[in-house]
């Protein structure tokens, strides 16, 4: 039993010895990373120990921020984009807090030599961007984590905090298109030619709005729900309709008329408001050719 007993200590001082840090400082790492230049940066940080005499060995790593596993998450609110840590730049592997870590591949495996009181270390970043994510901004905090490494058992030295944030703008586009037809954002004109003019005389069109933040859609009518005789005062009334609701553009020339709003995200084929124009009575107008300019604006809405 003596012998047995004299065995394990002197086990236990080997590892020992291959820790001599003293304690470890994470140094020179960012506070916070703004990911809008670059969704893949190098992230750069120092180790320093304050002991400077025998070897140290040591395991740093990145915890999991707000998410409860590995599958890191960006947040804006119910929203995120997923963010991913390794320590090399083919993202194959990744960086875990040491203390759940399941091989090597999975921490940084750092080492001082006698004397050595500085290690520079860097990790990599891969934030991956959805086309369908709502503007706001995205973000978390993880922890930077380094561990004294005593081979059979590690204990927590420092740790640093890190942001990361991503930003997504307003992005709202219009398109002026057929009856059902989908979004083009290169059609943002329609010309509505009735033909020969009679009450009655319906034309349709929609409006398709893509956008994540939400729209404002506003209609202006230059002659106020009328087309006008391009060479004489006659005017004939017509019926202006949105999503089937009948719209007053009596004084939209001056007073823009607002036809739709939403919220939320409307990607791909956007949101679709149909538009319905009614032709009035035509009885005792002046024979010739009849217009109206309308401008339809959207704006985001959030």
């Amino acid at each position: 039993m003596l012998i047995k007993g004299i065995l394990i200590l002197l086990f236990i001082f080997s590892h020992e010895a291959q820790a001599l840090c003293g304690s470890l400082n994470i140094t020179n790492s960012p506070n916070s990373v703004s990911l809008n230049a670059n969704i893949n940066p190098k992230i750069q940080f120092n180790i320093y120990r304050t002991w400077s005499n025998g070897n140290c060995n040591y395991r740093v790593g990145v915890d999991r921020g707000s998410s409860s596993s590995y599958d890191r998450k960006l947040s804006n609110g119910a929203y995120v984009l997923d963010i991913d840590f390794s320590k090399n730049s083919s993202m194959n592997t990744i960086l875990k807090d040491p203390a759940n870590a399941n091989n090597s591949n999975e921490y940084i495996d750092g080492r001082m030599s006698n004397r050595d009181t500085v290690n520079q270390h860097d990790f990599y970043t891969e934030l991956t961007l959805d086309p369908n994510a709502p503007s706001g901004i995205y973000t978390d905090t993880f922890l930077i984590k380094a561990y004294l490494d005593f081979g059979i058992f590690l204990i927590l030295s420092d740790t640093r905090n890190i942001q990361f944030t991503y930003q997504i703008p307003d992005q709202v586009s219009l398109s002026l298109v057929n009856t059902n037809a989908p979004f083009n954002p290169n059609d943002t004109t329609q010309d509505i030619n009735f033909g020969s003019l009679y009450g009655g005389a319906t034309r349709k069109m929609d409006v398709v709005v893509q956008s994540n933040s939400g729209y404002k859609i506003d209609i202006t009518s230059t002659n106020n729900g009328k087309i006008k005789h391009i060479g004489h005062p006659s005017t004939i009334d017509y019926v202006f309709k949105a999503n089937g609701q009948i719209k007053d553009l009596s004084a939209s020339s001056s007073s823009p008329v607002t036809i739709a709003t939403g919220t939320g995200n409307h990607p791909n084929d956007g949101f679709r408001v149909p538009l319905e124009f009614v032709i009035q009575s035509t009885v005792n107008k002046v024979s010739g050719e009849y217009k109206d300019y309308l401008t339809i604006t959207v704006t985001s809405h959030l």
